[in-house]
């Protein structure tokens, strides 16, 4: 088993230490948050989170994103609306998305009304049945089998359960046995 050396790990500490900065620094903080922000866009109970995590106090870093938010940098609204509009591109379901909403500390009010306009259930239906069409080609076996795996893939993105099995059927429906069976 590898032992530290105890000098090894002091001097680790001592390096964490100087880089932890002054909790109520709003300059040091302001900087962080723009570096954060320039990675990809946050939301604003991301961003705090993330200026807590890196040592500012709870106070400093709502301070920070309130001006953030003041001046544009951070618009949570913004955020889900396009976030919302990629992730039905790449064919999630709602409720995947309002879980990763929920994650990312952007679920509310707005972004519901938001995701329910992108996603409802007709458009959702057909975005599932266009999905497992394009699946079913790939998918081998006999037709219980297939069917088991085309639902299961099509419940993991996100889609509702009545999604799953109308597009699941209606995705068979374009496919005999014979073809599916690619043994």
């Amino acid at each position: 088993m590898h032992q530290q050396n105890p000098a090894s790990t002091e001097t680790l500490r001592r390096k964490k230490e100087k880089k932890r900065p002054d909790p109520d620094d709003l300059e040091a903080a302001r900087a962080k948050a723009l570096a954060l922000l320039t990675n990809r866009p946050r939301g604003s109970s991301e961003l705090a989170r993330k200026l807590r995590g890196a040592g500012f106090s709870s106070t400093a870093s709502q301070t920070v994103v309130s001006r953030l938010t003041e001046v544009g940098l951070v618009d949570d609204q913004d955020l889900v609306e396009r976030w919302v509009a990629e992730q039905v591109a790449s064919g999630r379901g709602k409720s995947v998305i309002r879980q990763k909403l929920a994650g990312r500390g952007l679920w509310s009010a707005e972004a519901a009304l938001i995701v329910d306009s992108h996603c409802d259930a007709g458009a959702e239906l057909q975005r599932a049945v266009e999905l497992a069409e394009r699946r079913l080609g790939r998918l081998k076996g006999d037709r219980a089998s297939v069917y088991g795996r085309l639902t299961r893939f099509l419940a993991q993105r996100g889609f509702s359960g009545d999604a799953v099995f109308e597009a699941a059927r209606t995705a068979m429906k374009e496919f005999s046995e014979g073809s599916l069976d690619h043994d």
